[in-house]
């Protein structure tokens, strides 16, 4: 019997510890937008509104298939969206752009979400207000041609 109990505890200890190695590390990352004080001509970024998604759009194509770097969050999800508290804007460690390219680039981009949280905080009127993003997979654009064979008029 004692037997037994020691087969199951090492059995158990062994699936556990193969369970904890599954489990991925998630990085937060914040990245501060400041638009109100960057001149429109020197941004690097740009900003815009399609449907019910804003999308912030770094200006480098330097994701797989010469994409830009791409965030996005669902505006009608108040999930997504927070205000935040002087006191708690003093504590958060920002990256810089260069971090957050780099970070984007590090595998074309295809699995930065499955790694990292990230959060884009902009200042609003109330405030600063931080947004939860994800970054838009890049993808690849199929270009063809379309051709027509045209036949020469034969007048005789």
């Amino acid at each position: 019997m004692r037997t037994l109990m020691n087969i199951l505890l090492v059995i158990l200890i062994s699936s556990l510890s193969a369970t904890a190695q599954k489990l991925r590390k998630v990085d937060t990352v914040y990245y501060l937008v400041d638009t109100l004080k960057t001149p429109v001509n020197d941004r690097m970024l740009q900003t815009g509104i399609d449907g019910a998604f804003k999308y912030y759009a770094i200006k480098c194509e330097c994701l797989k298939y010469d994409q830009n770097p791409t965030f996005i969050y669902n505006r009608k999800k108040t999930e997504n969206t927070s205000l935040i508290t002087e006191d708690a804007f003093k504590q958060i460690n920002f990256t810089t752009l260069t971090q957050l390219i780099s970070l984007a680039q590090q595998d074309g981009g295809d699995s930065f979400n499955s790694h990292h949280i990230a959060y884009i905080i902009e200042q609003d009127k109330e405030g600063y207000v931080k947004h939860k993003v994800k970054l838009l997979k890049p993808q690849h654009r199929i270009t063809g041609i379309d051709y027509e064979v045209v036949k020469r008029d034969t007048v005789n």
